[in-house]
């Protein structure tokens, strides 16, 4: 149980750099015409995969949830309230200070992590839209282990623990680290990346609850 736990936690907290360091790499190298040529071109090659219509539905829905959770929240606003100071006070001597090149320059910066923010909503929306497919493989899989588990439960087959220890693993580390690379990552991801990379945690757990233990 205390492994479980120490699992999670290390996931949890991979999880959360992973995405701070993106949006920190955002905010200090990544010019804003990049991160909107590379939706452009994701737009693109998308349109591509599944056509216009599902297309149109991936940009309204990142669009739905880039609004969701950064402006409903708050959170937006909050955070270039943190940064950028308020309107100028001609009573205060200093109050002028860097707001000619300074806070201009931070609030570029800001617009080009709100983009790549986006860009991972329209990311996530992406792989939304290919679940269905997914799910073809996913439950064939999941149902094919839960009565391989049986049937070794019954003829005292070996479950071998060394084989369910790297499936959880693998699925900590790929949906902890891979996978939010993934949607974050502002350079240029083929849209299929992340569905594949969803079959690859799949045929993880597929493994992983085939060598589950015959009592939990």
């Amino acid at each position: 149980m205390a492994d479980k736990k120490k699992t999670g936690l290390i996931a949890g907290f991979s999880l959360l750099a992973i995405i701070l360091i993106g949006e920190a790499l955002c905010f200090l190298f990544v010019d804003f015409d990049s991160v909107y040529k590379i939706i452009e071109n994701e737009d693109q090659t998308t349109t591509v995969l599944v056509g216009k219509e599902q297309r149109n539905w991936i940009r309204e829905t990142a669009e739905d949830i880039h609004s969701t959770v950064l402006y409903d929240t708050g959170l937006w606003p909050g955070v270039r309230k943190l940064f950028l100071p308020a309107a100028p006070d001609p009573t205060k001597s200093l109050d002028e200070f860097g707001r000619d090149n300074f806070f201009p320059y931070v609030e570029g910066r800001l617009k080009v992590v709100n983009l790549a923010l986006y860009l991972a909503t329209y990311r996530i929306a992406s792989l939304i839209t290919w679940m269905p497919v997914l799910s073809v493989f996913f439950i064939p899989l999941l149902v094919d282990a839960h009565y391989t588990r049986k049937k070794k439960q019954y003829n005292f087959k070996y479950a071998s623990p060394t084989v369910q220890r790297i499936g959880i693993r693998t699925v900590a580390f790929m949906v902890a680290t891979i996978l939010p690379l993934l949607l974050v990552s502002p350079l240029p991801i083929p849209p299929h990346a992340a569905p594949v990379m969803v079959l690859l945690v799949a045929f993880a757990i597929w493994a992983m609850v085939r060598n589950l233990p015959k009592r939990i």
